[in-house]
């Protein structure tokens, strides 16, 4: 038998589907956190099909990733990538060996545990003074205006924007339900807050439910969840 690579491919021959592959192992965040088939996972699978899949770690037989060879992989994607994308990347790896040892196909120790994690600079938050917003809402095409006020109003992430259910949203009461991100049942920090709704707001929030085709406060024209990107 040939060895089984980091993927799931024999040297030389087809995927071999007794080694966890990339479509089924959880691509950010802890194990089971991202759902398959939704926007996140979709865009975690492109960065991993473009920076590992075609790369000489992912064809070396599974025995031959040590911790000093995942570390070299890291250094030459640092030209490209910046820290906290190269952290995520040293994360696909070691739930790639965790899937493997969960499935019973690799008994050796996770190198990338051995491999330190980038230190991510923090950066001093940028935040719209009211002259600019009204700079931007002037720019902005009328559909997005609900959207970006929104954001503007709550802070909330883009996910737990676009994972806005109309049921999320109590005008009456003036209060909004964070409980989601994107088509997650729940918020990157793992839990919900009920936030609550500015007056310059709510005609906002009652434009963008009023005229949503679907469950979303903020989908595609068709009714669906906006990408990520």
């Amino acid at each position: 038998m040939r060895p089984l690579t980091l993927w799931g491919t024999p040297l030389g021959g087809k995927r071999a589907s007794s080694f966890p592959t990339i479509d089924r192992v959880p691509a950010t965040g802890p194990p089971g956190s991202t759902s398959r088939g939704s926007a996140s996972h979709e865009k975690n699978l492109s960065v991993v099909r473009r920076h590992l899949l075609g790369s000489e770690l992912a064809a070396l037989p599974l025995v031959a990733v040590t911790a000093g060879r995942v570390e070299t992989f890291l250094q030459g994607k640092s030209r490209e990538l910046g820290p906290q994308s190269l952290n995520h990347l040293r994360g696909f790896l070691s739930r790639a060996f965790g899937a493997a040892r969960r499935a019973g196909r690799w008994a050796g120790p996770n190198p990338v545990a051995e491999v330190r994690k980038r230190r991510v600079p923090r950066r001093t938050p940028q935040f719209l003074r009211e002259h600019e917003v009204l700079l931007l809402f002037d720019a902005l095409a009328p559909r997005w205006r609900p959207l970006f006020a929104t954001a503007i109003y709550t802070a909330l992430r883009k996910g737990e924007l676009l994972g806005l259910r109309k049921s999320d949203v109590d005008l009456d009461a003036r209060l909004l339900t964070v409980a989601r991100s994107y088509d997650r049942d729940t918020t990157k920090g793992g839990h919900a807050d009920v936030l609550p709704i500015a007056e310059e707001l709510v005609p906002y929030l009652d434009a963008a439910v009023a005229t949503s085709p679907s469950e979303l406060v903020f989908p595609r024209a068709d009714g669906s969840m906006m990408r990520p990107d």
